[in-house]
């Protein structure tokens, strides 16, 4: 999920006035995905979709997936993403979905 930046104010230590406190990401997803990616052949491996509800789940899920491909001595990448759908999901995370394609060179 692409995270808007969202800006917290608070008060200044002497009370006087707000100051800026820092600054937080603002996630909208309702839907969470377990990606699991082999970059050395630009395929995606595993994929599942969890309700946001589910967050305990799937973190146990990635973590128990990461350490059998540890024992393995497979390097994937394995993620979890956070969208609206998985519409979305494909549109900024493509390179998932859309293996990298060899550029073109011009004749």
């Amino acid at each position: 999920m692409i995270p808007l930046l969202g800006v917290v104010a608070r008060k200044k230590r002497d009370g006087v006035g707000n100051g800026l406190a820092g600054l937080i990401w603002v996630y909208f997803g309702v839907m969470l995905f377990l990606i699991e990616f082999d970059r050395s052949k630009q395929q995606l491996v595993t994929y599942k979709k969890f309700d946001k509800s589910q967050l305990l789940l799937v973190q146990k899920e990635r973590i128990n997936l990461e350490l059998k491909r540890l024992k393995e001595n497979v390097m994937h990448e394995i993620v979890i993403l956070e969208a609206k759908d998985e519409e979305f999901l494909r549109k900024y995370y493509s390179r998932y979905f859309n293996p990298f394609k060899k550029k073109l060179v011009p004749k």
